[in-house]
Parts: structure tokens; sequence; C-alpha cells
């Protein structure tokens, strides 16, 4: 029994200590648990004058109405690097992922083999170009000793034009002689001249003989020589032309061992296998250690320079698309739209689909090959049109379209009064509160300057001090206060935490006071995110895109900026 009384005391200064300790450091106008789960959170609005939203500026663009696909980014062009010799792979220098650039080194093989032919083919032309030197010396010799014969055939022909000359004074004497011989053995017939002057003539005629026929042997000898050297300047001239031939045989053989020593070179450049493009390395099927053959895939590289973007439209729209018209389109990655011009058109309907292929190409490192875009097709050519973002179109309940516009207070054609002792008290004309009789002024303080207070500097019956303190702060320059959305009588002068339930204060009233009107407008195409309007705004106008599902006529509202 003891126990059980001591049990039901101590529960009970439990709770008296539990409810001494909530009422202490509970703030004051906060909610209890069970206040807050009964809240009915659809009733709760902001504050006057505090509803923040996001505007654009109606403004005239170039509009295309388009009709957007699903396209694949490809490479530019795909580069398989394959071996061209036989070899094994050395070194790897790249690895997928990397970035190459036109010569730079991918792979190197073993060159042993291939630098032992081209030695080997180096020595050869060595060789022969020895070979051409040893025959221009015997072109020289031959042209030497044909010059030589030259000169002996003309020594020849000199003597053979002696002997021809000696011949014929020989053989004048001959026959002056042998005619003294005849007239001498007339005038020995005729006892006119002795015996001895007779032998005497005949011994001269016999000795003009002898010499005339040794003159005839040394022509014809000298004929002979002639003969003989003019035969020798021949085969000369034949040893001349054979070692012109020679030579140009050994030149020949030069070339083409000069040829074969280039190949030799040519083919050992092959065992270093450099990039011909710029690019980006996507596999590596060998790795180094391993035999390859020509022709084997060693890299695969993509150009990623420059990007097509492909998509596959229907047939009766290709008709109507051309090259150079303006496209649009969003990466699935980022979501930013940019722009760019239809390339090229493929004529030729996949007849299964009965789609054709449309593509662009762009210069755009954000994008890789395989990634996905929305691509924004125009159906015809572009124009200038106002636009504004489809965010900022909506609709009644007849369905017809609208939107919301920022005007300014000063410019509202519905100005709206109230007193600022009783927020609640509106009138849309001047005149006195219901309430307290107080002068009803505009609403937020849309005027310059300040309100005056016919009133100021007198007590007013039913007014405390702290009123009429209020009411002389009331008529103050309108300045930004803070407020809580769940406690609007909480003012500060400064961003803080609500003192009631902890949330953020929001501005109830910034400067440049703002409002919101209804706006019909006229549409004139839809694309994409974009509408063209033809009835209703004016350039520079400015609409609601975020933030005007709780906005109705008048509702002042501040401009806040995007949300990165």
């Amino acid at each position: 029994m003891i126990r059980n009384l001591f049990m039901v005391v101590l529960l009970v200064l439990t709770l008296a200590i539990t409810a001494w300790v909530v009422q202490k450091y509970r703030k004051p106008g906060s909610m209890t648990v069970i206040e807050s789960q009964a809240m009915d959170m659809s009733t709760m609005t902001a504050p006057p004058g505090t509803m923040p939203v996001q505007v654009a500026r109606a403004e005239f663009q170039v509009f295309l109405p388009t009709q957007t696909y699903t396209g694949t980014v490809r490479a530019f062009a795909d580069e398989d690097v394959v071996a061209r010799v036989t070899g094994q792979v050395v070194r790897t220098l790249v690895y997928p992922g990397d970035r190459v650039y036109p010569g730079q080194l991918l792979v190197e093989l073993d060159s042993a083999e291939l630098e032992s032919k081209r030695a080997e083919s180096l020595r050869l032309a060595q060789t022969e170009e020895a070979k051409v030197i040893s025959s221009g010396a015997s072109l020289a010799r031959s042209q030497a000793e044909a010059a030589v014969a030259q000169k002996d055939v003309q020594l020849a022909q000199l003597e053979q034009r002696n002997a021809r000359s000696e011949e014929k004074s020989a053989g004048s004497n001959f026959t002056y002689w042998n005619a003294e011989l005849g007239r001498m053995r007339d005038l020995y017939a005729a006892d006119a001249v002795s015996l001895e002057e007779l032998q005497k003539t005949r011994s001269q005629t016999e000795e003009a003989r002898t010499q005339y026929h040794h003159r005839l042997v040394a022509l014809r000898q000298s004929a002979l020589k002639t003969n003989q050297a003019r035969q020798k300047v021949s085969a000369q001239q034949a040893g001349v032309t054979e070692a012109q031939a020679q030579r140009e045989v050994s030149r020949a053989s030069v070339e083409q061992q000069r040829a074969a020593l280039r190949t030799a070179e040519v083919v050992l450049g092959y065992t270093q296998i450099r990039a011909q493009a710029a690019g980006t390395v996507t596999e590596r099927p060998v790795s180094p250690g391993t035999l390859v053959m020509p022709g084997t895939v060693l890299l695969k590289i993509k150009q990623v320079d420059r990007l097509r973007l492909q998509a596959k439209v229907p047939a009766e729209l290709s008709q109507k698309l051309r090259v150079g018209w303006l496209l649009r389109y969003r990466p699935q990655s980022t979501g930013q739209q940019r722009s760019a011009r239809l390339s090229s058109i493929f004529h030729e309907a996949d007849p299964n689909s009965r789609t054709v292929t449309v593509e662009a190409l762009v210069r755009d490192p954000g994008l890789m090959p395989g990634d996905f875009v929305e691509m924004s097709l125009a159906s015809e050519p572009e124009k200038r049109q106002l636009v504004i973002p489809l965010q900022a179109l909506q609709r009644d309940l007849n369905n017809q379209p609208f939107v919301w516009k920022l005007v300014s207070r000063q410019s509202s054609e519905k100005p709206v009064y109230t007193c600022v002792m009783h927020p609640e008290v509106l009138s849309d004309k001047p005149g006195k509160c219901p309430k307290c009789g107080m002068d009803l002024v505009l609403k937020n303080g849309t005027t310059s300057q300040p309100v005056a207070d016919p009133m100021a500097g007198h007590n007013m019956p039913g007014m405390s001090g702290e009123e009429m303190k209020g009411h002389d702060m009331a008529q103050k320059p309108d300045k930004t206060d803070y407020t809580c959305v769940m406690h609007p009588e909480i003012s500060q002068p400064k961003p803080g935490k609500c003192p009631k339930c902890g949330m953020d204060l929001v501005p109830r009233e910034k400067k440049g006071g703002l409002t919101v009107t209804r706006q019909k407008v006229e549409l004139a195409e839809v694309s994409g995110t974009q509408v063209a309007i033809r009835k209703g705004l004016s350039p520079g106008d400015e609409v609601v895109v975020q933030g005007g599902s709780n906005l109705h006529d008048g509702m002042a509202v501040s401009k806040e900026a995007a949300q990165p």
C-alpha cells in the first residue's frame, strides 16, 4: 500500500516538473505537437505583399515552330588503328578515355627484324653507288683511249697524204725518164748520142721506176695504217658506249636499292603507330606483349572535335526540312538548350518505320558519343515573334489562356485604400475607417511621400499610449520588414527566425511595389518551352513564370532571382 502511494506521488511530481519545464522554456505562441498536427495548412497564406515570384520578359525573338524528337550523338569519324606489319607490341602509350592529337605516338612494335632489313638495304645501296663510281671511271678511261685513237687516225691520215704526194712526184719523175729513155734510144739509133749516154739515161729511168714503186708501197702502207687507226677508234667508241651503258645500269641499280632502302624505312616506321587525327580513345583490344599481324586492330579512336547529332523523323516532315535551317537541342545530362544548323538530310526512308535520318554537326565539349539529346526541328523557316516561356501560360476554367502580368502599384487602375490600424478594412476610394474614424491610406504605401495623419500629435479616444506609438510609426515611410507566414503579427527589420515557431522570416514588403493582373492572351504557336503571343502583351511586359498558382488580381508580389 505504501509502495503504491509512493509511486503515485512520484508520478504526480514528475508531471508537475514536466509542466513547469514546458511553461518556462516554451517560446511564446509556439504550438504543441497536437496543435501542429491539427493545423490546416491549406488555409495559411503568405502575408499581404510577400508573394515571391519569378518573372520573364516578353520580347521579340527568333521563333521556330518545332517538333521534338530524341536524337543520338555520334562521333564525326570512327578510326580503327591497325597494325601494318607483323610484330610484338612493346608499348601502348594511351588508354581508353585519353585524348590524342595528330602525330601523337600511340603504340610501339618490336623493330629489330625491320631494322636489320633496313641496314641490309643500306649496304646494297652503298655497293651499287660504288659500282656507279667504278663504271664512271671505266667510261672516262674508254673516252680517253678513244681520244688517243682519234689522234692516231689523224696522224695516219697526214702520213697518207704525204705518201700520196711523194707517190705522185715519183710517178712524174718516172714518166719523164721513161720518155727521155725513148728519145735517147732514137738518137742512139741515129748515132746522135753515144752508148754511154744511152746507158746513163737507162740507169736514171730504172732508178726513177724503183723510187716510184717504193713511194707506191709507202702510200698503200699509210692507207692501211689509216684504216687500222679508224678501226681502233671504232673499237674505243664501242668501249665508251659499253662503259656508258654499264654506268646507266649501275645508276638504275642504285635507284632500285635506294627505293628498297626507302621502303625498308617506311616499313620500319610502321612499328611506331601515330594518331592521324584528333580524337578520344574508346577501346584498346590488345595489350603489350601481344604478337599482332597486319590488319589487327590495336586501338579504336573517335573524333569528337565535331559531333553528329542524328534523329529519325517521319518521311513527311523530311520533305519540309531544308539544310541550313535552325534547330535546337537539349542534352539530357545538362538540360541546357543550344542551337545548331541542319547539315544533312538522308533522303532514304527506312522501309519498316518510314523514317528519315537528319543530322546536324556541332562542336560541344559537353557531349560524348552515345549520349541522347532532345532535338527540336523546325517545320518552317525561322521568324521573329513576341515570345514568352511556356511556364508563364495558364488557363482558366473555360480553357482560355492567360498570364499574370506585373504592373507597378502606382500605375494600378484600381487603387486600394486601407486603415493603418485595421488592415482588414479595404476600400477602392479614400474615406474614413468605419472602426476608428481614421483616414484611409493607399494600401502598402505606394506613394513616395509619407501619408499625413490628421490626428498626429493628438490623443485619440480609446487608444492607449502603445497604440498611439504604433499609429505614429505606421505613418512613417514604408520600409522592408520581415514577418512569419505562420504568425503575420511578427515584424522585424531584418531577416531571422520566428520567435514563436522558428521558421525563416520572409519580407513583408519590398520597395518599388509590384502587383499582378490577369491578362488574357491570344496564342500564335507553341514550340518546346516557348510560346508565341499574337495579342495581349507588348514587348517588355513582365509575366510570372513561377509562383503564380495562388495569385489573384491586385496581389502585391516581389521579383525573386531564379534558383541556380
